[in-house]
């Protein structure tokens, strides 16, 4: 069966296609990401912006062109923190209609188990008990095979919120230390084999690190000290956005919030007492298509 999934996250829109026998993944036909920011203004408003939607309507318009291009025997579709979070989500919903795609807004939980199945797909010798770390636009979460711990924190909330000078000063810094500090104060210590991030800010990192455009089995499975996390961090906080966007294998749309998200996921190793970790480039609409 050819199934079409789209993860519609706070930040990012993908959209995944590919052939799947007995809930296995047998060949990948198309892997696409377009940054929509959606949560842009929510934490703030508690709606999803005019033009939030106008570039929702767009990236949908060509999602719907790509999906029946490939004649798909079933689309899936589920939107997550920032839609839960917006009164009027009801707005995404309808233009998902309008490009027959069914869009179901899911719980905190639901994501978790969609994030934790999809993100170790094909990730091997990870020993028995990983955990997860998906730094999204609007939560984040820290999930195991029995626990999720889901924190009101993300890279476009957390830059919406802290981050007032480019390039960052000491008040930013000052600020960004003291919402995560409160946001991962209930963070317990966890005992791992092995610790998998996923999502844009880890496969970001990647692909700075490699100074590469992104590619999947590049990315996929790459391990990475903490240390490098945190020099990298250093680094991209001095600069100015337009520095940083000129970066080789930086997405343009990704590197105002890059600095933020990078910070919540290094906060998060740092408390778990982690030195390095995998990035996956699976995740939610991999999880998604293996359960339909």
């Amino acid at each position: 069966m050819k199934i079409a999934s789209l993860d519609l996250g706070s930040n990012t829109f993908l959209l995944f296609i590919a052939e799947v026998k007995n809930n296995v993944i047998t060949n990948v036909i198309h892997d696409e990401t377009q940054i929509i920011k959606l949560a842009e203004k929510v934490q703030s408003t508690g709606l999803l912006q005019k033009e939030t939607l106008k570039r929702v309507e767009k990236c949908f318009k060509d999602y719907s062109k790509t999906i029946n291009n490939y004649k798909v025997d079933k689309i899936v579709a589920v939107a997550t923190s920032a839609a839960r979070d917006a009164k009027n989500s009801q707005k995404l919903i309808d233009l998902g209609s309008k490009y027959n795609i069914p869009i179901k807004i899911i719980s905190g939980s639901q994501e978790a188990a969609l994030t934790y199945e999809g993100s170790l797909n094909n990730l091997d010798n990870l020993g028995q008990s990983p955990i997860v770390i998906d730094v999204g636009g609007s939560s984040t979460e820290v999930i195991g095979h029995n626990f999720l711990h889901s924190f009101n924190i993300g890279s476009v909330r957390l830059q919406e919120a802290c981050v007032k000078n480019d390039p960052l000063n000491k008040n930013d810094f000052v600020a960004l230390q003291k919402f995560v500090d409160k946001s991962l104060k209930d963070l317990p210590l966890l005992n791992s084999s092995s610790v998998v991030a996923v999502a844009g800010t880890p496969t970001t990192l990647a692909c700075l690190l490699d100074k590469k455009d992104f590619s999947y089995n590049k990315v996929h499975g790459k391990k990475i000290t903490t240390k490098s996390l945190e020099i990298t961090f250093n680094k991209l906080s001095k600069m100015t956005l337009l520095q940083r966007k000129s970066l080789k294998a930086m997405p343009e749309k990704r590197a105002d919030v890059i600095v933020s998200g990078l910070f919540i996921l290094l906060s998060i190793l740092k408390k778990l007492k982690i030195k390095n970790f995998y990035v996956s480039a699976a995740g939610v609409r991999y999880g998604l298509i293996l359960k339909n």
